[in-house]
Order: C-alpha cells, then sequence, then structure tokens
C-alpha cells in the first residue's frame, strides 16, 4: 500500500443541552477495531465541539490486518484522561473512492457526524 494521508472530522455536544463539547480537559483518540489489537491512528485535542485527526491510512494496516484499506474506525473521548465516551465502531470506512470522471480521491476526509456526550 501507498503513504496516502486521510482525515476524520467529528462534533462532539452535550447529550441534554446540545452545546459544544471543548476545552484542555477533552481529548479523541482515534482507533481501527482490528481482531487482535485496536491501531492507535491519532489523537487531537478537542476545540468548540470539533475534532480533526490526519493520519497515514497505512497505519491501519498493521501485522493482524496487513493490506487493509478500508478501517473499522471508533473515537474514544477523554476528560481530564479518564475515557468518558467511546462511539460504536464505523466498519469498512473507504478513504479510497475514486470520482468517476477524474479518477481522484473523493473520499480523503470522512465526517463521522454529531456526537452527543452524556452531561
Amino acid at each position: 500500500m501507498t503513504h496516502q494521508l486521510v482525515r476524520i472530522v467529528a462534533r462532539l455536544v452535550h447529550e441534554g443541552s446540545g452545546q459544544p463539547v471543548g476545552g484542555p480537559e477533552y481529548l479523541a483518540r482515534l482507533f481501527d477495531d482490528d481482531p487482535v489489537r485496536d491501531d492507535f491512528l491519532g489523537e487531537c485535542p478537542v476545540t468548540s465541539g470539533r475534532v480533526e485527526i490526519a493520519f497515514d491510512l497505512e497505519r491501519s494496516a498493521a501485522g493482524d490486518t496487513p493490506g487493509e484499506t478500508m478501517p473499522d474506525l471508533y473515537l474514544v473521548v477523554l476528560k481530564s484522561g479518564v475515557e468518558i465516551h467511546r462511539t460504536c465502531v464505523v466498519p469498512d470506512v473507504d478513504f479510497l473512492v475514486t470520482e468517476p470522471v477524474t479518477r481522484e480521491y473523493d473520499e480523503l476526509t470522512q465526517d463521522l457526524g454529531t456526537i452527543r456526550l452524556p452531561s
């Protein structure tokens, strides 16, 4: 597999109020769910509810899943170093979809949507 930089974005809000989650105590980590050991893909601080993590797609093709190009992604949200939320796994995220006319990659950024965290 060649190196390909891809990105996920998501929004974190408080379940009750719908207000964005954020501050220096919040951190989001992205993982690829695998049969033996999950691959850590990256992390970022949560600012104004926004999560944005870029990573090399080759990182998801670890020893237990060589050649994987469609990772099974989930986010873990930490507050002051303690896990407060883990999303469901989004299976087979395909970053390498090509635009039919230009044959250029069309989905290098995937949006995991709005994630509601318990208040």
